[in-house]
């Protein structure tokens, strides 16, 4: 009956083109209750938030303390599966332009977006279950710039007597 939120830390740039996806069904919901997913997460207060209701209500919210701003208000949508489906999210694009699809049917975009973190997770507002098969995110690594004409290894020099041994220093430990 309270609101509940489970994230964990990824590595992603939000500024570069990436894809997050996931599954999610309603198993149970009371009135006045959501459920869905957040990205971007930085508290309770600071998120990107997809919720979804028993009515197949769609919300998207972006909450940055105490203001909320509605990229789309509560509103039926016609690419959700009744309580009890799975449903498919993906968000992609970059914050400056990001793209909303559910079961692959684009509902909503927004550009200029703030993430506060780089956490995901699920979230229940009220009285709902739901249950999740998998969060993805897809991002191309960035590229590697090495400095052209770079001695990689340089010129060997023995340390002397109180560095080198006759066995391999490649690994050292501190015991």
């Amino acid at each position: 009956g309270k609101s509940w939120r489970q994230t964990i830390f990824v590595q992603f740039d939000p500024t570069r083109n990436f894809t997050y996806e996931t599954e999610i069904t309603l198993e149970k919901a009371s009135d006045n209750s959501m459920a869905g997913f957040t990205i971007g997460y930085g508290d309770a207060k600071h998120g990107l938030f997809v919720l979804i209701d028993k009515d197949l209500q769609l919300m998207i919210a972006l909450l940055n303390g105490a203001e909320l701003n509605m990229i789309l208000n509560p509103e039926f949508c016609t690419a959700l599966k009744p309580l009890g489906s799975k449903n498919k999210f993906e968000i992609s694009g970059t914050t400056a332009h990001l793209t909303f699809s559910v079961n692959d049917i684009k509902v909503a975009e927004s550009k200029n977006l703030k993430f506060f973190d780089s956490r995901i997770g699920f979230c229940v507002e009220g009285n709902t279950k739901i249950s999740a098969k998998y969060i993805k995110i897809f991002q191309e690594k960035a590229p590697i710039h090495l400095v052209s004409n770079w001695d990689q290894y340089g010129t060997k020099e023995p340390l002397g007597p109180a560095i080198n041994s006759i066995y391999g220093e490649k690994h050292p430990i501190i015991s």
